[in-house]
């Protein structure tokens, strides 16, 4: 079936059998016929950036012999759709989130980046990609529903294991690379992620106005009020330490990433903030946001090899130059510390209240980075 066949729904609301006998028809290459499906949205709505839909459909094949008895199978599908809150409305169109995350997941579907997967001996970092399209305010992406495979969201408020972190980085490494597989074989005019426009200014001002309130008439206090005054800063801060360009999530933490039962299979979701950029913001954005503070403080040299092992050998693999070595990414990684700490400071006010993050967190950074001589070095430079 050709792809232009199929158009972007305004709402999950607007899925219809007919829509769902094209897409599946388009994906297997032949006719199926729905005997039945449903739709659902997910309990709690708070967080999305999109309009989400969980659908279940059973099928009947037409490439089984009509002489044999017809075998029903069936399929479960995550459809993503435009938001309808107008804040998040907004949000989407002003930094183009649906076109970059359409784009990207075109990408994955491509034989270039599934071979490269292969080759790297993980099948597949991110959901299997149905379909997806955008046409002028509207877009769709349907993906494969990881959770009917016992794939799970894990949030852990004061920090998730190190075999969880260790198998998103190991899923983010391949994709790291085959980013950078891409580019040295198409240049950068092969992907079209701008960089995004900063909205996290008054988060990051609100989250320092909070840690100036926690640690009140301590030498802390006076070094947080200097770094109020730097808020711009400290967004731009990733610049300072440059160390190579990919493609990098941009919002990598455990509430997008579904992980199976083992801890050993880590698939990455909700790319809207895709971007070319430092790798190292993603691996560190996943410590400061998801790790305890041990991850950071303790075990990065094990969490990093972890990531270097995976990286290099997907490289290797594919007979692409590495061109920085481990111990460039470890500086990199302990220079980032201070974008750690911007990002942790961006954590909206909403996210406390449900127990998704904690200011004991927030607070084990802070006194971190202040007696690590972090702070102080950010400051210097200025």
């Amino acid at each position: 079936m050709n792809e232009t066949t199929l158009f972007p729904l305004v709402s999950p609301k607007h899925l219809s059998k007919q829509w769902l006998e094209e897409l599946l028809s388009y994906d297997l290459g032949h006719s199926v016929k729905i005997t039945e499906w449903t739709v659902k949205s997910p309990e709690v709505r708070n967080g999305y950036l999109s309009e989400i839909g969980f659908v279940r459909v059973k099928f009947i094949s037409s490439e089984e012999k009509e002489t044999c008895p017809r075998t029903e199978k069936s399929v479960s599908l995550v459809l993503k759709c435009m938001p309808k809150e107008p804040s998040q409305l907004e949000i989407v169109r002003k930094l183009d989130l649906a076109r970059c995350e359409v784009d990207f997941y075109k990408y994955t579907k491509s034989e270039e980046f599934t071979t490269f997967c292969k080759k790297s001996d993980l099948s597949h970092p991110v959901p299997k990609l149905f379909w997806g399209g955008q046409k002028n305010e509207v877009f769709t992406i349907v993906l494969q529903d990881l959770s009917t495979r016992n794939f799970r969201v894990v949030i852990e408020p004061e920090g998730n294991t190190l075999e969880q972190l260790k198998c998103i980085l190991s899923s983010i490494a391949i994709i790291h690379a085959a980013g950078l597989a891409t580019l040295s074989r198409h240049g950068h005019h092969c992907f079209n992620f701008p960089r995004k426009k900063c909205i996290m200014i008054e988060n990051v001002r609100a989250g320092i106005k909070r840690q100036i309130k926690m640690f009140a008439g301590s030498r802390i206090a006076s070094t947080l009020e200097a770094l109020l005054t730097k808020v711009v800063d400290l967004i731009n801060v990733a610049s300072r330490y440059p160390l190579l360009n990919t493609l990098i999530h941009n919002d990598l933490w455990t509430g997008n990433v579904m992980i199976n039962q083992d801890d050993t299979t880590a698939s990455i979701i909700d790319w809207q903030f895709v971007r070319l950029g430092n790798p190292v913001c993603d691996i560190i954005t996943l410590l400061f946001l998801s790790g305890k503070p041990s991850a950071y403080q303790q075990h990065l040299t094990e969490l990093l090899n972890c990531y270097w092992n995976k990286f290099e050998q997907a490289m290797k693999k594919n007979n692409v130059p590495v061109s920085i070595t481990y111990e460039q990414l470890m500086r990199n990684a302990e220079d980032m510390y201070i974008y750690g700490y911007m990002i942790a400071s961006s954590v909206p006010e909403y996210f406390l209240s449900v127990n998704t993050y904690t200011e004991k967190r927030t607070k084990h950074i802070v006194n971190y980075l202040f007696e690590t001589g972090h702070f102080k070095k950010f400051l210097a430079y200025i």
